[in-house]
């Protein structure tokens, strides 16, 4: 049997809808890096804080307090960028739209976004919201994107991407949400 890609040219193919645990599973994740590692790397930069401001004034020392203080620093960030990839704090907290939004936005994507009119509960925000947060962080900037959703029970996920200088590829997901 012939792929959706062979008989509608342009489809580039299903995308993987994320399950209930799967959302469970990615928000555990960005809530061990934010509140477990996060916070306590941030704890040692306090440490080393405290370290510098009590040793004798030797300007050696000094910088290596401050080259290690910077490299945690790093980390921290590089820790909350991680984070934020695998679950938008923002889908925790502000809703689909918005994460999608804030997602683009720091992807620097040029997002068009179509949504029902209706409100989807909370878990079936946090499974749409995924998937598309999923996609677009895997976009180059100045993509244009268009999402829409559609459906109640049975949600209809069509993401369209243009790249710069690049062909139109169509992504489709179909889920069970309610």
């Amino acid at each position: 049997m012939a792929g959706v890609t062979e008989w509608f040219p342009g489809w580039a193919g299903r995308l993987r809808a994320p399950r209930s645990h799967d959302v469970e599973f990615r928000l555990g994740l960005e809530r061990t890096l934010h509140d477990e590692v996060a916070v306590s790397l941030s704890a040692m930069v306090v440490q080393l804080d405290l370290l510098a401001g009590t040793t004798c004034p030797d300007p050696a020392l000094a910088a290596r307090i401050d080259v290690a203080r910077s490299a945690i620093c790093d980390a921290v960030e590089e820790v909350r960028r991680l984070g934020r990839v695998l679950f938008s704090p923002v889908l925790r907290g502000g809703g689909m739209a918005n994460a999608v939004r804030a997602a683009a936005e720091h992807g620097e994507l040029q997002l068009r976004l179509d949504l029902p009119d209706h409100d989807f509960d909370l878990a079936a925000q946090k499974r749409i919201g995924l998937l598309v947060v999923d996609r677009l962080h895997a976009l180059r900037p100045n993509t244009r994107v268009r999402v829409r959703v559609r459906g109640r029970r049975f949600v209809r996920v069509s993401i369209i991407e243009r790249p710069p200088g690049r062909r139109e590829r169509r992504y489709w997901a179909v889920m069970t949400c309610g």
